[in-house]
């Protein structure tokens, strides 16, 4: 377990590989979809930056 997933139970991950343990193709896939959850996230984050800012000049 990582940071945060010490303090919340939703956290997910990614899943990694290494040299003797590549990834399969579930979690390649597992991990596309963060991804693209993730995207979204970082998006909408930048715009409530973009927002603030706007709002503070």
């Amino acid at each position: 377990m990582q940071g945060l997933q010490k303090i919340h139970a939703n956290v997910k991950l990614p899943h990694r590989k290494t040299k003797k343990k590549p990834s399969i193709k579930e979690q390649k896939q597992d991990n596309q979809k963060l991804t693209s959850q993730r995207v979204v996230v970082e998006n909408v984050i930048g715009l409530f930056k973009r927002f603030n800012r706007s709002l503070s000049q």
